[in-house]
């Protein structure tokens, strides 16, 4: 994944969480270092998809623990694209 991509990605999951993407990092686990819970990570997974106009299904995004396992899904997915 381009790196342009991944601070985007960094981006939509700092606004979302309000907090700063500064702190983001690609092995940042989105409950334990991020402090989200998982109605946070269901709706940054649905802002993920609309930006990059993919599609994350639930049996994958369920065990998207850390931002890593979503860069690893879209470059495992969707690699031309991206």
């Amino acid at each position: 994944m381009k790196k342009e991509n991944i601070a985007s990605l960094k981006k939509i999951t700092a606004d979302y969480l309000e907090i700063d993407s500064g702190i983001i990092r690609e092995e940042s686990n989105y409950y334990k270092d991020l402090d989200a819970d998982s109605f946070d990570l269901a709706n940054i997974i649905i802002e993920y998809e609309m930006y990059f106009k993919i599609d994350i299904p639930y049996v994958y995004a369920k065990d998207m623990l850390e931002v890593r396992n979503v860069i690893e899904y879209i470059d495992n997915n969707y690699k031309n694209k991206f």
